[in-house]
């Protein structure tokens, strides 16, 4: 199978007054898919399909900006239904709105957003009432797909990246959803509802000026999907890095820190794959 995608895109910022400014664009796609398609000629595609976007930018201080944006989604998919059939292009709207503040002579940076999301034809995976999954023809280990119609996810991030005083660098996050169909479904059960997410590193610049330590936890909630249960979960990981020079380093890097048994993937038909075990690492880096 051959994908062709073509577009043409055009977009402004306007500045309507010193605090309030406005983006607004466009593009139109098309595309076309040919070939053969489990042994059947295929050839179909849509063409000028149009997409805006538009967002709404408002300083209320020097240090906080509020925004709003809509964009609409539009996405061929490659994912195929019981008969051996492509599912139609993904189409929806997305809606966020959010704040993002500047502290410390700008040092530390903070965002807080919430956005909801409404999609049609969303690929997902095909299952009968007694829970075995349908699979696509000629092809009994692909499961097959279907177009989840309605379906509707809200949430919010909350993320502080930055370096508060000299030497410390923060990045950590909050993130939250759901999502549903128009029948009450979830959509995508795999997927963790819940994620946060640190990674922190020091310098030791007066000290050890060419010595960082670093690490983090990425921490996931509990998903359940085809009988098969992913407990809540955290993964730890940690760095040590020395600078000889600015072109010459070594690195260590310890993921997984506490070999935490997890699975980053469970499919409709129960097979699971599992997480990364634990993992050192030493490199050496030259740069010239």
């Amino acid at each position: 199978m051959d994908t062709e995608q073509k577009g043409f895109y055009a977009a402004t910022r306007l500045n309507l007054t010193e605090q309030l400014k406005v983006i607004a664009g466009g593009r139109i796609a098309s595309w076309e898919r040919s070939g053969n398609s489990y042994g059947t000629p295929t050839d179909f595609g849509e063409t000028g399909v149009f997409i805006p976007y538009a967002g709404l930018l408002y300083d209320v201080t020097e240090q906080h900006r509020v925004y709003a944006s809509y964009t609409d989604i539009f996405q061929p998919q490659n994912a195929v239904n019981r008969y051996g059939e492509y599912l139609d292009s993904l189409q929806g709207v997305t809606y966020e709105m959010g704040l993002k503040s500047r502290f410390l002579d700008e040092r530390l940076n903070t965002a807080i957003s919430i956005f909801k999301i409404d999609q049609d034809n969303l690929a997902q995976d095909d299952i009968a009432e007694d829970g075995t999954p349908y699979y696509v023809p000629d092809s009994p280990a692909t499961i097959a797909q279907r177009e989840a119609q309605g379906t509707e996810s809200t949430g919010f991030e909350v993320e502080v990246v930055g370096q508060p005083v000299d030497g410390w660098d923060i990045n950590v996050g909050w993130s939250q959803f759901e999502a549903e169909d128009a029948e009450g479904n979830d959509v995508n059960p795999s997927y963790p509802r819940k994620q946060f997410k640190l990674f922190t590193t020091y310098n030791f610049i007066d000290s050890v000026p060419g010595l960082t330590i670093g690490g983090g936890v990425n921490w996931m909630d509990e998903v359940s999907q085809s009988g098969v249960t992913q407990e809540a979960v955290a993964i730890t990981n940690l760095m040590a890095k020395y600078s000889f020079s600015d072109r010459v380093d070594v690195q260590l890097n310890v993921n997984n820190l506490f070999d935490e048994e997890y699975y980053n993937y469970i499919s409709s038909n129960a097979q699971i794959q599992y997480g990364q075990p634990r993992f050192t690492q030493v490199r050496f880096n030259y740069s010239f």
